[in-house]
């Protein structure tokens, strides 16, 4: 699921490109167009994908955290069981959706999926890279849970996996804590 606010061109090169390279193109992908972007929009309805796909639309919300409203209404519209996040600045690497999808096949029961990620924290301004920073592997080999619950390893929500249910969604009141109040409640669960 991707979730997009006016970057129609960041979304085509980034999430939209690394999803149309997997090895594997038995998932389903739900666009999200926070905003309306008739750019984003065009993009969606005029590219011919491989794979099934829904395109919803919300209205930019003004108070309330535009990203958590829309990764809500892709859980609801969701027909899979499991749930995936990709954000429109992210990629997966070719083989991402098969190593996940062998991965539920083995481990049905499941309940949610950390993949460890090459990152890199760039610094932008202005839609420019002034900076770019060092790649590194998050969360490393030998994060504990501990580590993720207490905050000492990183948890970004891009390529986590997680079983659809019912009672979790995403807080439209936090915005910084977003990923990882949501994390909790997975764990809850």
């Amino acid at each position: 699921m991707t979730a997009t606010h006016n970057r129609a061109n960041i979304l085509r090169y980034n999430a939209l490109a690394s999803l149309l390279q997997q090895s594997r193109l038995d998932f389903e992908w739900i666009v999200i167009n926070d905003g309306r972007d008739k750019a984003t929009q065009h993009l969606i309805q005029s590219t011919p994908f491989p794979f099934p796909h829904q395109y919803l639309e919300i209205d930019h919300p003004v108070e309330e955290f535009g990203l958590c409203i829309a990764r809500n209404l892709g859980i609801k519209a969701a027909s899979s069981n499991y749930v995936c996040y990709l954000d429109d600045d992210n990629s997966f690497r070719p083989a991402f959706v098969g190593t996940i999808l062998d991965w539920i096949e083995q481990y049905p029961h499941s309940r949610f999926i950390l993949p460890q990620q090459w990152r890199r924290r760039d610094v932008i301004q202005e839609g420019k890279m002034i900076k770019q920073g060092k790649l590194f592997i998050s969360p490393s080999a030998d994060t504990t849970l501990d580590d993720l619950v207490c905050q000492q390893a990183l948890f970004d929500s891009n390529g986590f996996v997680h079983r659809r249910l019912n009672s979790l969604g995403w807080n439209p009141q936090y915005r910084v804590f977003c990923d990882y109040e949501f994390f909790l409640q997975c764990l809850s669960q």
